[in-house]
């Protein structure tokens, strides 16, 4: 994403306005708590990415996506394949990036939380807050994370304070959160 400014004799200060403005609405999305986006969502499932198809749509807008293979749904109907799709991607040399959005690579093990789109397709519910890494390398089992919730389950610190939202949150345990308020 680039954005270009032109600034006039005295427009510096009206430019730097702008760009604070601009940085002020992109920070303005609010956090859910994890039962709010299991609320949100029409469908909780834990799977692995298969693969990703960037394409441009009849109004040139180019979106990606996403093919999981579902190991379980969690809410929502079962399945063994679930299709979602996000604004953005990579097409050709162009990278079309929306910031909040969520990423997806290949092979990557995940518990995604999905709701409908306004063109009927699933999309990651409140965009990367509804996308969740699982981390298999810690000692306490599969731990999940994303950007707003959990850490990572290896290299916790010992004795160190972390802040609720930054503890990680066990596989199993997401399961069990979902299960109940669904």
């Amino acid at each position: 994403m680039s954005l270009s400014l032109r600034f006039r004799s005295g427009g510096i200060v009206r430019g730097c306005l702008a760009l604070a403005l601009l940085a002020g609405v992109a920070a303005t999305v609010r956090p859910l708590s994890l039962i709010e986006l299991i609320q949100k969502s029409q469908v909780i499932a834990h799977g692995t990415v298969r693969s990703l198809e960037t394409t441009r749509d009849d109004a040139g807008r180019t979106f990606t996506r996403v093919e999981l293979d579902v190991e379980e749904v969690w809410k929502g109907t079962k399945t063994n394949r679930l299709s979602l799709v996000f604004e953005g991607g990579i097409l050709g040399e162009r990278r079309v990036t929306v910031l909040g959005q969520p990423t997806y690579r290949p092979g990557e093990e995940l518990v995604v939380f999905c709701a409908q789109g306004s063109t009927g397709l699933l999309v990651t519910t409140e965009m990367a807050q509804g996308k969740f890494v699982v981390d298999r390398h810690g000692h306490g089992g599969a731990a999940v994370r994303n950007t707003f919730l959990g850490a990572a389950a290896s290299g916790t610190p010992t004795g160190g304070y972390r802040p609720p939202y930054q503890l990680p949150i066990l596989l199993k345990d997401l399961r069990r959160q979902v299960e109940e308020n669904r």
